[in-house]
């Protein structure tokens, strides 16, 4: 998606020297986050740094050297040139604070569970009869985070935040396939399958609505992932206007 700036300076006949002072910044911020994330996630860098600082050492990188590149890239585009595409209405408002609920709630589900099938979760005491929230994806984080991308780019209409909550997005769900590919590889194909087969590759919210999905996790786990979701979302939502310098609720009238 980074190629349309450079079209609407194309268009513009701004040239390159219109295009490096102007979106420089923000495709630098934008490239260096996901070539992070694809590096640090190949199984030969991840194991090099594994053997060093062990498995939650290298989470801890990970996790802080993601925070940062996001930082930046949110920075950058804040910062970027003004493009309106659309103006958002409140219709749009609404849908994308749902999708960016569901997707913090998924998220808040599937991370650190026993999940051998996608990122995020650990290989450990994974029961393929009681999927619990894999029922409704295997990959409950990077789903997460396509719901939070797509709820995104729904309440911005401006080219930057386009580019950037689409990127995150499209990222996400290329990182579902190629997960489901190497685990595949990496399992074999039958024990892949016996591990799978209640589960969803798709985002399946009437899953909700099956006896299986109901197994797998204790009632006190489904209470407490849903309060910290609900903790974040409400954290985030109400100081959107001092981290981001957007408010959705202004966004929907609801602010003073």
């Amino acid at each position: 998606m980074i190629w349309i700036p450079l079209f609407l300076v194309w268009k513009n006949h701004g040239g390159l020297k219109q295009l490096v002072p102007d979106w420089g910044h923000f495709m630098l911020a934008n490239f260096l986050f996901f070539a992070g994330h694809i590096v640090l996630l190949q199984r030969g860098a991840r194991r090099w740094l594994t053997t060093r600082i062990g498995h939650s050492g290298f989470w801890s990188l990970f996790t802080v050297i993601s925070a940062c590149l996001f930082g930046w890239s949110v920075y950058e585009a804040l910062h970027a040139p003004r493009v309106v595409l659309w103006a958002p209405q409140v219709w749009q408002v609404i849908i994308a604070l749902i999708l960016i609920f569901a997707g913090v709630w998924i998220a808040a589900l599937g991370c650190k569970i026993a999940n051998p099938l996608s990122a995020f979760g650990r290989d450990d005491a994974f029961d393929p009869e009681q999927p619990g929230i894999l029922a409704i994806t295997r990959h409950p984080v990077l789903w997460g985070i396509w719901l939070w991308g797509v709820g995104h780019v729904l309440a911005n209409g401006e080219l930057p935040f386009v580019i950037f909550f689409g990127a995150q997005a499209l990222f996400a769900f290329f990182g579902i396939r190629i997960i489901d590919w190497r685990k595949k590889k990496q399992l074999g194909g039958e024990r892949w399958h016996e591990l799978a087969q209640h589960t969803s590759f798709l985002f399946n919210p009437f899953a909700l609505f099956f006896p299986r999905f109901r197994l797998g996790q204790s009632s006190s786990y489904w209470l407490k992932r849903t309060g910290i979701a609900v903790a974040i979302f409400l954290f985030v939502l109400i100081l959107h206007p001092v981290l981001i310098g957007i408010s959705p609720l202004m966004q929907l009238g609801w602010a003073p």
